[in-house]
């Protein structure tokens, strides 16, 4: 076995054991809120993965994209969807060039898809807190 395929060997297995880790937080829940727990582990573990193989400019760019995203997200709920016009406001806010156009969607597509997860996630969790504080107090 050469040492490429070792590599690629070793990297699997370390991204697995992660993931398996990362998804023992989720154990316990089940239907909708394992399975958007999940998600929200396995987005985000895809967004590590893919920063290390980013260069300077894209790792600066992300960044960037991250802080817009995070900022939006923390003040109303949710990310708007990766529309062209949504790609264009966010590539004018960080002076990315029409080379880089393609990088930022992609990047806006995963971060699109890690919000949603962990947007899913607080709701259900959110419904099963309601739930439960109902059945407390007795209005259920």
């Amino acid at each position: 076995m050469n040492g490429f395929f070792k590599m690629i060997l070793v990297t699997s297995i370390i991204y697995f054991a992660v993931v398996k880790t990362a998804y023992s937080y989720c154990e316990g829940l089940e239907g909708n809120a394992g399975f958007n727990c999940k998600q929200a582990i396995l987005a985000e573990q895809i967004q590590k993965e893919q920063w290390s193989l980013y260069s300077s400019r894209e790792q600066e760019l992300a960044s960037s994209i991250g802080r817009i995203n995070y900022e939006f997200f923390r003040v109303n709920g949710y990310l708007p969807q990766v529309t062209n016009e949504t790609v264009a406001a966010m590539a004018n806010s960080i002076g990315a060039s029409n080379d880089e156009l393609s990088f930022v969607i992609e990047r806006m597509n995963g971060e699109y898809a890690y919000y949603s997860a962990l947007n899913n996630v607080s709701s259900t969790l959110r419904d099963i807190d309601n739930l439960i504080n109902n059945i407390n107090s007795g209005s259920f």
